[in-house]
C-alpha cells in the first residue's frame, strides 16, 4: 500500500500531519516501542525540514508511505536547499550532561538510531530522505495473527 500526502512547511501543520503518520504506522502492525520511535525519528525529520530547509510557510512537503508485510517506508520530499542530512551527523559526546550539550544535532542522532535504513538522494530541485522501519519478528507474528 502506498499513500501520499502534502502539507505546509510550518511548524503547525504537525498537528496534521502527526496523526497521518501514526495512522500508518498503526496501519503497519509495528508494537511498542516501535511506534514510539517511528514517530519520534519522524517528527525530528518534519521539524528539521520546516526549521532549516530555508522554505517559506506556504512551500508544500510532499510525504508518501509505503507499507508492505515487513516494513514501512517514508519518503520526505521538500524544494528546500540542498542538504545531506546522513553526512552532517554531529558527534556525540557521550561522556558530557544533557545540560552540557549544545543545542541542535541531537535530532539527527535519533533518526539514524531509531530508523533501519536511512537514503537522502538530491533530485532537483528536491531534496529526498527515505525512512525505513522494518518489522520484528513478533510484530510479524501479530500481523499473520490477524491475517487469520
Amino acid at each position: 500500500m502506498i499513500e501520499k500526502t502534502y502539507f505546509l512547511a510550518n511548524l503547525s501543520e504537525l498537528k496534521k500531519v502527526m496523526p497521518w503518520i501514526q495512522e500508518h504506522i498503526a496501519k503497519a502492525g509495528f508494537l511498542q516501542p516501535d511506534i514510539r520511535r517511528i514517530e519520534l525519528a519522524m517528527e525530528e525529520a518534519l521539524v528539521n525540514i520546516m526549521q532549516h530547509a530555508h522554505l517559506s510557510k506556504t512551500d508544500l512537503v510532499e510525504l508518501t508511505c509505503a507499507i508492505s508485510d515487513t516494513s514501512i517506508e517514508f519518503i520526505l520530499k521538500d524544494k528546500g536547499a540542498p542538504f545531506n542530512p546522513l553526512t552532517s551527523l554531529p558527534q556525540i559526546n557521550s561522556t558530557e550532561t544533557l545540560e552540557q550539550k549544545k543545542e541542535g544535532g541531537l535530532g539527527l542522532f535519533m533518526i539514524k538510531k531509531f530508523m533501519d535504513e536511512l537514503f537522502y538522494e538530491r533530485q532537483e530541485p528536491y531534496n529526498v530522505l527515505h525512512l525505513k522501519k522494518r518489522k520484528s519478528q513478533n510484530a510479524n507474528r501479530k500481523t499473520e495473527e490477524k491475517k487469520t
